[in-house]
């Protein structure tokens, strides 16, 4: 099977050596949980009535809670408007110096769009919207598991001590989080925007500082385990189907740093399996 994959030769070399086959299931796919993408999503936040708009009061790029109402179902959902970008060289109060600085709800469409692309199923469903005079990305506020009343993340998580029903799955989870982080160039991930679903599902929110243009792998040393499925799917992606997909939302430049630390994943994933064995690679 690996001769008949649509990839260039060196990329189908890498992949077909960890033993990856087309036949690998979507990344992420839990026939069990909630659905938290899909067309019906899409559709109800575009055209849903927006009844109520209100600050939340953590984030830096000043989301606000959306209730919306169509025939009668009401659901919630994070309306971002930061569009934000620094060419050259720039320094901040907190967090790193970076060049060509970007913060942009448009990052967020695009992560969600390139989640969908490749199956991982950790975005939750997000589109671009007019609210009044302002433009900005609407994304569909996921249900979480609770811990004493409060939405649980990753942090509360770990502070509370609280186990998940399948400790193995979860890290798994975790791990492909880290797959995805480091293809899209995320700065900005930290335990409070890796949200516990229900049924033990890992939710990722908070894209708007991503798509950078380097070519490096950031986090780099907690890459040691890999999904077959991801690495598969991830290997499709090239310049003209991403181009179709994001060319409103990033650069020329952006998409192809982004195939670039493809490239590095897949080669990682290979020298993984050689030295420790398939052992490494999970669905």
């Amino acid at each position: 099977m690996c001769n008949r994959l649509r990839f260039s030769a060196p990329l189908a070399l890498a992949l077909c050596s960890v033993g990856l086959s087309l036949l690998a299931s979507p990344a992420g796919q839990q026939a069990a949980t909630e659905a938290i993408q899909g067309e019906a999503f899409e559709d109800f936040l575009q055209r849903a009535k927006i009844v109520a708009l209100k600050d939340v009061p953590v984030g830096i790029t000043s989301p606000r809670m959306a209730t919306l109402d169509m025939d009668g179902t009401t659901r919630f959902a994070i309306f971002k408007t930061v569009d934000e970008r620094r060419r050259g060289y720039a320094e901040f109060s907190v967090g790193k110096p970076e060049t060509d600085f970007q913060d942009s709800y448009k990052l967020e469409i695009a992560a969600y769009r390139l989640d969908v692309m490749i199956g991982l199923d950790m975005v939750p469903a997000t589109v671009e919207r007019v609210v009044g005079r302002e433009r900005g990305s609407l994304q569909l506020w996921v249900d979480t598991e609770m811990a004493g009343g409060d939405q649980l993340s990753e942090k509360l998580r770990l502070e509370r001590g609280i186990r998940p029903s399948d400790p193995l799955k979860w890290s798994e989870e975790l791990y492909r989080a880290r797959s995805w982080d480091a293809l899209i160039a995320n700065v900005d991930r930290n335990t409070t925007n890796l949200l516990v679903g229900r049924g033990w599902r890992l939710v990722l929110i908070d894209h708007s500082r991503t798509f950078r243009r380097s070519t490096e792998l950031a986090g780099r040393d907690g890459l040691s385990r890999f999904s077959r499925s991801f690495l598969t799917a991830i290997g499709k992606l090239d310049e003209e189907s991403m181009t179709e997909r994001l060319k409103e939302y990033l650069t020329a430049g952006q998409m192809r740093s982004l195939l670039a630390r493809r490239d590095l994943i897949v080669e990682l994933a290979r020298a993984a399996v050689e030295k420790n064995g398939e052992g490494v690679l999970f669905r």
